[in-house]
């Protein structure tokens, strides 16, 4: 089966330099289509969208049929989707900015035949060389946040005309289905599919010998503790962590620390760049700390450890027993996903809203795998109930365990979609 040419843009550090030309729609040099075969453009706006698309990449791995343009607005979401997708497509390269002659250029050089958008990817020029072009234009994942879908109702008719381009709507859940039905009002087709993250492969769970190699590397326990026996601290992660949020948490290990609870706490934070920020604050905390940017290894006994790298979210959420969401303590309210954590069955803290989520979030909330709270205060006592609860973690764990796959195939429900237009 012949493979597809790679057309790599991005910097040695996932920068724009090298590729600065994208931005100005400068993406000459394409090969031409093969002969039956349909070229697909995918913007994905940054990491989280990038990751969401795996169980699509997985899926057209192999189809001799399928040529992807991939383009990407970040760059450290570039980086990644050159790390995951390069040797799959033609471009892996920023998109372009949205004027109308660049715009132009770079749909002449690329030539799709179908357009795909990640979630919220709208793009007013880009969707009218659509409609000009008569490429169909499909919104993937789509979902409405709270924010959103008050700021489109004040603005009904301009949403919906920059909406109307769409050839269809791929929404994550009913709840975003409905609100993009009420703002098009009906006029577009709205297919509620899922959330392709449930759909992302997760890989084989952490070893109990993986678990033990990376707890050593953290610091967290000794050389020779098999990290079994009773006593092993409990693990609590910070989530994608925004401003404010890493000094709640750091209260929360120092009320367990003085109850004399084992507690370590480990900190992934949304953004790796605020790392100095968060320096000064563990630096006034008076407890052990690591930071992962500096050496991976830490010394024994580190208290907290600062995770400030990229794509390895998932690898640390494997060894968490408690979890605090990001993005959530107010006056923070979107919230980052809870997906992962979910997979891998662990408890959850939050603050009282993710927007960007709130119908998984609900879910998860009814089916006993997470607890919202109103404020700070609360969030940190109920941290350390659920700290000082084994059995409640476990129960917590066990229910998220249960709901996860009830809620895959979303991937499944898209490629039909895509295939009848790939094929029309």
């Amino acid at each position: 089966m012949p493979s597809l040419t790679t057309y790599c843009v991005c910097g040695a550090e996932g920068g724009y330099r090298e590729g600065f030309g994208y931005r100005f729609g400068a993406f000459a040099g394409l090969p031409p289509k093969r002969p039956g075969t349909r070229r697909l453009w995918i913007q994905a706006v940054s990491v989280g969208e990038i990751l969401a698309l795996e169980p699509l990449m997985r899926r057209w791995k192999d189809d001799s049929g399928i040529e992807i343009v991939l383009t990407t607005t970040t760059s450290t979401g570039l980086k990644l989707a050159r790390q995951r997708y390069g040797g799959q497509c033609l471009v892996v390269g920023v998109f372009p900015l949205d004027f109308v002659f660049i715009s132009q250029r770079a749909w002449n050089n690329i030539r799709p035949d179908l357009i795909l958008l990640m979630e919220s990817e709208l793009w007013p020029e880009h969707l009218w060389q659509s409609a000009q072009r008569k490429v169909p234009a499909l919104l993937l994942n789509a979902r409405m946040s709270d924010k959103s879908f008050k700021r489109y109702l004040k603005l009904r008719p301009i949403a919906a005309r920059l909406l109307s381009p769409l050839s269809e709507i791929l929404a994550a859940s009913e709840q975003d289905g409905n609100r993009f039905r009420i703002i098009t009002k009906a006029k577009i087709p709205v297919k509620v599919c899922g959330s392709l993250k449930f759909d992302v492969d997760f890989g084989n769970p952490m070893s109990s010998d993986e678990r033990l190699r990376w707890l050593k590397e953290l610091g967290f326990i000794l050389e020779d503790d098999c990290g079994t026996r009773p006593g092993r601290p409990v693990i609590l992660l910070g989530s994608s962590t925004w401003p404010g949020e890493e000094a709640m948490l750091v209260r929360v290990l120092q009320r367990c620390k003085s109850m004399g609870l084992a507690v370590r706490l480990l900190l992934c934070p949304r953004h790796a760049e605020r790392r100095n920020e968060i320096k000064s604050l563990l630096k006034e905390s008076s407890l052990r700390w690591h930071m992962r940017s500096t050496s991976r290894q830490a010394d024994y006994p580190c208290e907290i450890y600062l995770a400030d790298t990229t794509g390895e979210l998932r690898l640390l959420t494997q060894l968490a027993d408690v979890v605090f969401i990001g993005k959530t303590l107010p006056p923070h309210h979107e919230g980052q996903t809870p997906i992962e954590a979910a997979a891998f069955g662990k408890p959850m803290v939050t603050g009282p809203k993710l927007s960007n989520f709130s119908d998984i979030a609900r879910h998860l909330r009814e089916v006993g795998i997470a607890e919202s709270m109103p404020d700070a205060a609360s969030i940190e006592d109920r941290l350390v109930a659920l700290i000082k609860d084994e059995q409640g973690r476990a129960t917590q764990s066990a229910n998220a365990l249960t709901w996860f796959p009830g809620n895959r195939g979303a991937a499944g429900r898209m490629m039909e979609v895509i295939e009848a237009y790939c094929k029309s």
